[in-house]
């Protein structure tokens, strides 16, 4: 009989399937823009890169949850990560932001 999956390895597949490249382009953006403490750089520059090195369209990429992803990745290697995106009435760029 099949066994239903547990949330823990729901989340643990969802992670092993981005593509190595999706963290490479986070990594690079990271020391790009770290200052010391902390690294902040817009969603706009991650999707951008992440779409050169995979060649995935914008719609590839956010369905198949690889930002979100990938976050979790980074908190799990030590990271407090924050993903900031403009709520109703706002227009600023979303953006990450990266502390040790």
């Amino acid at each position: 009989m099949t066994q239903p999956i547990t949330p823990a390895e729901a989340q643990n597949k969802k992670e092993a399937s981005v593509p190595k490249e999706i963290i490479e382009a986070f990594n690079e953006l990271i020391v790009k823009h770290w200052s010391g403490g902390s690294a902040r750089f817009k969603s706009m520059e991650l999707t951008a890169l992440a779409k050169q090195k995979t060649g995935l369209s914008d719609a590839a990429l956010f369905e198949q949850g690889y930002f979100e992803a990938s976050r979790a990745i980074f908190r799990k290697a030590g990271w407090e990560v924050t993903y900031d995106r403009p709520g109703y009435n706002e227009t600023y760029d979303a953006f990450y932001i990266f502390r040790k």
